[in-house]
């Protein structure tokens, strides 16, 4: 994390340091060839709430992250981070130092070790030697540029989704984000579950305690990490996520490849906001006009730095691989600024609360559109108040400790404080997702309402691997050929479903003007294919929790299937003209195994080529290959009957609701 050392700074050490001041520097050693030193601070915030303790030590002293800390009453912590004089350190114990107390930070002392009772570890054991978890750093320093290498070896996740249009690899650190809901936990079992197959060792992190039994549910290869006591603070669990990432480290380095997932990263959020009260009232008032809000967001960036960019493939063959999950604010909270509808007039604001003023907001708190947004309220005669802009989806970006005095009052608590967790939640969801390669946004409301299972909103998902390089990228060669127009199909199937439905129901712009009859009828049927193959597509990424993982080969040939018009008898909607528009069901097992069945016969070179070892290298299909296949799937008549015999779908929230 950045530090900045100044003069001020060493004059603002509080009274109580100087009455217990017994600092300099104690050198004893630790270990063969490595001296300890041992510094010496005083308490001056201690937050229950998070499990966060803010020590004032003098000035010019680096506490590096990982150093134990110790105080008289037998307490022990873990430094997370550094800003100038201020050393915040997170509880691994119940909280009993109090503000004035003497703690020592050991910096020689940097290992999982000092974990050990506020940290549980079960599920598989770790292939590591004796003794690696006692000489394993919390926070792992960076892998040198020099031993990095590319992420080219693809990591099959078993989900044709991801594997096809967010691909994963080796080395690749991928988040995954949503709503509170549980869709990112159940999405990285699926992964882990799929992991099972290969050689990775998987390491499940989770920032809450889980009874033993319950480890992890991606499976008995598992390791979890959590912490150890059903009351552990938010520290500890962020120190049960980078404990898991360190072991993730440390299996890298000993030349295997480790797969960890970060359950979440949002836990860091009320960590994160006791950790700004604490600058804003230990450090010196900024001069007018300095950008508080920005240094703040470069505080946060560096922070969650230590967790996200471990992630990465060596030139020995061995990576560690993150999924790290983060909440976002579910739709009903974000408001018209992320899609959902709000309210046309805004709720008359409570007489109590004082009006809004955006000049005493620390600069980027509103956008130039939101402060836009703040003068049409007021042309029409509405005061904005903090309330009125939460109502209509407007949130200050700002942390409790940067709240306006004129919103501060105590009447006002509440909303400020829920809009600064909310604000750094948020925040943490977008740096995670600026410092990772990659990220996958799911939306329950697609799996209710429209049957996409699982629930992955494509066009706000991404892999940024390999994007326009020839030859490195995280998707296998045969998987990517064909998926590169899935995406076009999906949004152009979506306007011609758009299109179709205006001109059924007499549109102005449908009915005449465009031309002839013979150009609208070509049009039409431009439409209803561009609809076709979109509903096939949707049926081939399609698959249930219940579904086993799908093999590459599955995956292309179910792509190929649907994109060449094999999959249209079981994709075609057969609901009611007046109607809602069914979701296509998923493609079942037994038509998945036959579609397979008959490429092994038809072109049993691809399909070897696709099933073997070396599968994720494995050439494309052929366009003679990919002939000669369509025509013996089209031939074969038990394909046919197992398409045509769809079984029934689960009604989607819009057909329900319509019965």
């Amino acid at each position: 994390m950045p530090r900045v050392m100044s003069r001020a700074a060493a004059s603002l050490a509080p009274s109580t340091l100087a009455a217990r001041e017994r600092l300099g520097r104690r050198f004893a050693a630790a270990a063969p060839g490595v001296t300890a030193r041992v510094i010496e601070g005083v308490v001056s915030r201690a937050f229950a709430r998070t499990g966060v303790m803010v020590v004032t030590t003098r000035a010019g002293l680096d506490v590096p992250p990982g150093s134990s800390v110790r105080s008289a009453a037998g307490e022990e912590g873990v430094v997370i981070g550094q800003h100038m004089h201020l050393v915040f350190a997170a509880r691994s114990a119940d909280a009993c130092s109090v503000q004035g107390d003497v703690v020592r930070f050991e910096t020689a002392d940097r290992s999982l070790g000092s974990l050990s009772r506020a940290l549980a570890i079960g599920g598989a054991p770790l292939p590591l030697g004796d003794g690696a978890l006692e000489s394993s750093r919390l926070f792992a320093d960076p892998v040198p540029q020099a031993a990095l290498a590319r992420i080219s070896r693809p990591l099959l996740t078993g989900l044709t989704a991801i594997d096809a249009l967010t691909p994963l690899g080796y080395g690749q650190s991928m988040v995954l984000q949503a709503p509170p809901s549980g869709a990112q936990a159940a999405l990285a079992a699926r992964i882990l579950r799929a992991a099972a197959d290969s050689n990775a060792v998987c390491i499940h992190a989770r920032s809450s305690h889980a009874e033993q039994g319950s480890w992890s549910t991606g499976g008995s290869h598992v390791t979890t990490v959590c912490p150890a006591d059903a009351s552990a603070s938010p520290a500890t669990g962020a120190l049960a996520l980078a404990a898991s990432i360190s072991l993730g480290c440390a299996l890298r380095d000993a030349g295997r490849d480790a797969i960890v997932v970060a359950d979440s990263l949002s836990v860091l959020a009320p960590v994160w906001d006791d950790l700004s009260t604490a600058f804003a009232q230990l450090l010196p008032p900024p001069p007018p006009g300095s950008t508080t809000a920005i240094a703040d967001d470069a505080q946060l960036r560096g922070f969650l730095a230590r967790f996200v960019q471990q992630g990465a493939p060596l030139l020995t063959g061995s990576s560690l691989t993150l999924l790290l999950l983060v909440d976002t604010e579910p739709a009903h909270e974000r408001g018209a600024a992320d899609g959902a509808h709000a309210p046309a007039t805004p709720a008359a604001p409570d007489a109590s609360e004082p009006p809004l003023d955006e000049h005493a907001l620390p600069p980027g708190a509103l956008t130039r559109a939101e402060l836009a947004r703040v003068d049409a309220l007021r042309a029409r005669g509405i005061v904005p108040t903090l309330a009125t802009l939460e109502r209509i989806g407007i949130r200050p970006r700002f942390t409790r400790a940067a709240t306006p005095a004129a919103h501060a009052s105590p009447a006002h608590t509440g909303g400020a404080r829920r809009i600064a967790l909310s604000s750094t939640r948020a925040r943490i969801a977008e740096h995670a997702i600026s410092l990772s390669d990659g990220h996958v946004t799911l939306d329950p409301a697609l799996e209710t309402a429209h049957g996409v299972e699982p629930p992955i909103a494509l066009s706000a998902s991404l892999s940024r691997i390999g994007a326009g390089t020839e030859g490195v990228a995280s998707a296998a060669p045969a998987l990517r050929a064909i998926a590169a127009g899935v995406r076009f199909e999906l949004v152009n199937g979506a306007d011609s479903t758009t299109a179709e439905a205006m001109s059924s129901r007499g549109a102005p712009w449908a009915a005449g003007g465009v031309g002839d009859r013979a150009a609208r009828g070509a049009a039409a049927a431009v439409d209803a294919l561009h609809a076709r193959r979109a509903r096939a597509f949707r049926a081939a990424l399609r698959q249930p929790a219940a579904d086993l993982p799908r093999s590459l080969a599955q995956s292309v040939l179910l792509l190929c299937a649907a994109d060449r018009g094999i999959l249209d008898a079981h994709s075609a909607d057969t609901s009611a003209a007046a109607a809602p528009q069914a979701p296509p069901a998923a493609v079942p097992r037994a038509a998945l195994d036959r579609l397979e069945a008959v490429a092994r016969r038809a072109v049993p070179e691809a399909a070897a080529r696709l099933s073997g070892g070396e599968a994720c290298r494995a050439a494309p299909l052929s366009e003679r290959e990919m002939d000669t296949l369509v025509a013996a799937w089209r031939t074969d008549a038990t394909l046919g009957e197992l398409l045509r015999a769809r079984a029934p779908r689960r009604s989607s929230s819009s057909e329900t609701a319509g019965k």
